[in-house]
Order: structure tokens, then sequence, then C-alpha cells
């Protein structure tokens, strides 16, 4: 049975990993789209065993959390992350200014 909070954990992790992407890809959303879209496919596709379904979510979260560790909680990635919003503002009013 699945707690709830294994549940948060998974989809935790799932969120660092797809943020690793974005980041990873130079901020391109169609690698994040597809990925998760991959992963929608295989995890709710009908399978002949329920252990695709949970090997799949162990592979999703054991990534991760690698990802976690190799990469640290600021960037997630090995190249700067995408300027936020903030960043992008400060950077227009500097330039009109």
């Amino acid at each position: 049975m699945v707690t709830e909070e294994r549940l948060f954990f998974s989809f935790f992790t799932g969120a660092l990993l797809l943020t690793w992407l974005y980041n990873a890809s130079g901020g391109t959303l169609l690698a994040v789209v597809l990925f998760h879209a991959s992963l929608d496919i295989a995890i709710n596709t009908p399978a002949p065993s329920p252990s695709l379904q949970t090997g799949m979510g162990v592979l999703i979260t054991l990534a991760g959390v690698l990802v976690l560790l190799r990469y640290g909680p600021r960037d997630l990635a090995p190249v700067a992350r995408q300027a936020d919003f903030d960043d992008a503002t400060a950077t227009r009013a500097t330039e009109h200014a």
C-alpha cells in the first residue's frame, strides 16, 4: 500500500528530475514534455505485471535523489539554472536605465 509520505516523496523527486532536465537542456520545454509524456505512457499502460509501474516509480525516485545529491539544490544541473522571473526583470530594468 502506498502511503501519503511515499507518494509525496515520489512526486517531489520526480519534480527534481524534471527541473534538472529543464535546466540541463538549457530551458527547453520540449525535453521535459517528451520525458513526462513517455513516463505517463509507461506508467499508465496496462502491464502484465504491476511490478513494471512500481519499478518505474522506483527508478524515477532514485534518479531524482541522485540528481539532488550530484548537483545540489541550487541549480540541479551541470550548467547554471535558467533565469527566473525576478532575474529577468532585473536584467531588463538595468538595460533600459
